[in-house]
């Protein structure tokens, strides 16, 4: 076990990891820091800009909890796009603290139920879309 598992422990609330360092082009074990971290009970955000595209990247066998990244390195992509896995086991557990226009299930409706009114609370509106768009941040561009 290396120091950085080594300093994962009962107190450990959340392990967020890159899975090839930029500067070195290390690889790391997210396999075995997932394991370390699922042992006292901590989540897992494996950070895989640097490794999507040049090494083979699976979330499910790594059995990460969430894992990001972008488009821009290796993907080959433009600039902008961003993603978030969640574990499927998570999705409807965790609730996002902060989202946007497009996280409403029904965004251009403009209804009192979207949250238009001082009384209705901004949670109730949220809590309307089921599915990973409600994680969406920002507004449509045109």
């Amino acid at each position: 076990m290396n120091a950085f598992s080594r300093a994962i422990d009962e107190e450990t609330l959340l392990v967020p990891f890159s899975h090839v360092l930029f500067k070195s082009a290390f690889l790391q074990n997210a396999k075995a820091i997932t394991e370390r971290a699922h042992e006292v009970g901590a989540m897992v955000v494996l950070d895989t800009y640097q490794s999507a595209g040049t090494v083979s990247v699976s979330v499910k066998e790594l059995n990460v909890d969430f894992a990001t990244g972008g488009s821009v390195k290796w993907l080959c992509g433009g600039p902008g796009a961003g993603y978030l896995y969640v574990r499927p086991d998570l999705q409807q557990q965790l609730q996002p603290k902060t989202t946007g226009w497009m996280a409403h299930e029904a965004p251009f409706a403009l209804t009192p139920s979207f949250g238009m009114r001082r009384d209705h609370a901004f949670s109730s509106w949220l809590a309307r879309n089921s599915g990973a768009l409600r994680r969406t941040v920002g507004i449509p561009n045109n």
